[in-house]
């Protein structure tokens, strides 16, 4: 698609068979709904990739061709919140060895926003529409969003907002995945969708913990920590649609299974009626907690 302008995907319908060109740009999709969805997509699933790189050493060229390849279709979207998530996700994973400092980083963080925000003659998320990997963007447009929608909180915290196009021209266009939660569900639903996504950073990071003596399981729920962390780097530029939102609720998953299974297997197996009487239950197997009945045949 890249390389000649058509869609091979648009056989099956849902794409256009034209890819979409701005500013002499290809925005190349493949089969996801919009280049934006794909690129972050792909950008999100590269910290998953790269933690394999401990799990089996004879396959590691897989984990090379797989970061190769998330990489291309990353730049051929040629949008910049892509490009701004698998930079996150790589600061994510460059993180791991300050990972027990951690509360530091994150307080650091804040502390430079602030002070950013005070110095600064126009609000800290104004450098939203200071900066641009490729062409085109549309960085003022998303922070005249965030704006809007801090000054006309009173219009949209009860149960949001039927539309937001009178916020300003092209204001309709809601991009931004966390202002989405406000605009469409009010502050409730904001509040919730907010404790969800700390409530995965908790969770990895309660993973990790637990198996801090295996190393590839360490990377692993590691690597879902920085999955979340460039998730919330692309809601900045994106509100997720189609299957978008079935990536995200993918790895939310998987942030949870991981964690029940390493932080939480004990309890469920005490529970297990199953397994008061020695014998191991369905439910067991189904959560990936059979390590006590290893020597059950």
């Amino acid at each position: 698609e890249w390389s000649s302008g058509r869609n091979v995907f648009a056989v099956f319908g849902g794409v256009p068979s034209v890819t979409i060109v701005r500013d002499g740009r290809l925005r190349c999709q493949g089969a996801f709904t919009h280049a934006i969805i794909a690129g972050c997509a792909w950008a999100t699933w590269m910290p998953i990739i790269a933690s394999l790189w401990w799990w089996e050493l004879r396959q590691r060229w897989l984990v090379v061709l797989g970061l190769i390849a998330s990489t291309l279709i990353v730049i051929s979207t040629a949008s910049s919140t892509p490009v701004f998530t698998a930079a996150a996700a790589a600061v994510g994973i460059a993180f791991f060895p300050l990972r027990y400092q951690m509360r530091l980083v994150r307080w650091s963080v804040v502390g430079g926003l602030t002070l950013l925000h005070l110095i600064m003659k126009a609000p800290v998320w104004h450098l939203i529409a200071r900066v641009s990997a490729v062409g085109g963007s549309t960085g003022y447009h998303r922070y005249l969003l965030i704006e809007n929608f801090i000054h006309r909180f009173d219009e949209w915290w009860f149960m949001g907002v039927r539309s937001t196009a009178h916020w300003g021209w092209g204001q309709e266009d809601v991009t931004n995945h966390i202002i989405l939660q406000g605009v469409t569900g009010g502050l409730v639903s904001l509040v919730l969708f907010v404790l969800l996504i700390a409530e995965a950073f908790k969770n990895a990071g309660a993973t990790w913990r637990a198996v801090r003596d295996a190393p590839r399981e360490v990377w692993l729920a590691w690597g879902l920590g920085a999955v979340v962390f460039a998730h919330l780097m692309a809601f900045l530029g994106v509100s997720y649609f189609g299957q978008g939102n079935v990536i995200l609720a993918l790895h939310l998953a998987l942030v949870g299974s991981l964690f029940q299974s390493k932080c939480k297997a004990p309890s469920f197996a005490a529970s297990s009626p199953a397994s008061r009487s020695g014998m191991p239950h369905i439910r067991d197997v189904e959560r990936g907690i059979m390590e006590p009945y290893v020597s059950f045949t």
